[in-house]
């Protein structure tokens, strides 16, 4: 529960206000992992003005995309994914410094 200094919309003094979530359709997708289970995305705004939460990491994001269209680069990505099993709890594995991991 600790914030930041400096973020106007994640203070003590004035709360974090009132978002809401917003749903991007265009990401539903169904997930194979859950039976009979749907996966959509949504954007944070604000609620009275329905604006964007500059601060959220998929507003960033567009804005990024935007910025390096307007320069003529359209990006493409996947994301990899990795799991790892270990036998010492999150703990252990911290305060061996993360060396010695089995």
């Amino acid at each position: 529960m600790t914030t930041l200094d400096g973020y106007a919309l994640t203070e003590w003094e004035i709360g974090c206000g009132d978002w809401l979530a917003q749903p991007d359709w265009s990401t539903l997708r169904i997930i194979p992992w859950l039976e009979k289970t749907a996966l959509v995305m949504a954007d944070a705004v604000e609620e009275e003005t329905g604006g964007m939460i500059p601060i959220a990491p998929r507003i960033v994001l567009k804005e990024q995309l935007n910025k390096a269209e307007a320069r003529g680069y359209r990006f493409k990505m996947a994301s990899e994914l990795e799991f790892y099993l270990f036998r010492q709890t999150f703990e252990e594995l911290y305060a061996n410094g993360y060396t010695r991991m089995r």
